[in-house]
C-alpha cells in the first residue's frame, strides 16, 4: 500500500523527469557539437 501511496504522491512530477534529462543532453558538450556542424554545413 505504501509503494502505491508514493506513486500518487509523484504522479503530478513525472513531467519532470524527461525535461531534465533533455536539458542535461542539451547542455551536453557533444549534443552542442552536433548543433554547432549542423549550423556550420546549413549556413557556411
Amino acid at each position: 500500500m505504501l509503494q502505491l501511496d508514493l506513486l500518487e504522491i509523484f504522479k503530478p512530477l513525472l513531467w519532470v523527469i524527461p525535461i531534465i534529462l533533455l536539458i542535461g543532453v542539451a547542455k551536453s558538450p557533444w549534443f552542442k557539437g552536433i548543433i554547432g556542424e549542423a549550423l556550420v554545413k546549413r549556413c557556411g
